[in-house]
């Protein structure tokens, strides 16, 4: 019982100090004001702050095309097809992906030398130029494969 009486001598101690410490009432009253005031007010929500960052990712994109497109174009070349049906040609991490249930094919304009980087044969000559391809794109908006378009 002694360790007893001393803790709570010494709670006692502390309560006595802590209340000696104690901010007026004149303050807490202030504190407790701002607090209410601020409660009225409200923060832009998730959706509203994600919803200006889609815009502002948007507008960005919108721009950098902008400027892309107002640049003199490269000619674009086009080569002979050495077979009727040209295969698409898998890109990196596109067997990782799963299986490919369904898809879009969307026609492209790229470097030649990009299709070159995936094994397809391209006339090395205008490795500068735009070259019409086809990318697949899979049901999760991911691209699979590409393949030169042809014209």
């Amino acid at each position: 019982m002694n360790e007893d009486h001393e803790v709570r001598s010494l709670l006692d101690a502390t309560a006595k100090e802590l209340t000696r410490l104690r901010a007026p009432d004149e303050v807490e009253q202030n504190l407790m004001q701002a607090f209410r005031a601020r409660k009225g007010t409200r923060r832009p929500s998730r959706v509203a702050t994600w919803a200006v960052a889609a815009a502002l990712v948007i507008a960005l994109v919108g721009v950098a095309l902008f400027q892309v497109r107002s640049h003199d174009a490269p000619r674009t070349v086009t080569a002979s097809p050495s077979a009727e049906n040209v295969p698409f040609v898998a890109l990196a991490g596109a067997n990782e992906l799963g299986t490919l249930e369904s898809g879009w094919v969307v026609a492209v304009e790229i470097p030649a030398a990009t299709l070159i980087a995936y094994g397809i044969p391209v006339d090395t000559e205008h490795l500068d130029a735009v070259v019409p391809a086809e990318i697949l794109i899979g049901q999760d908006g991911l691209p699979r494969a590409i393949r030169r378009r042809i014209s």
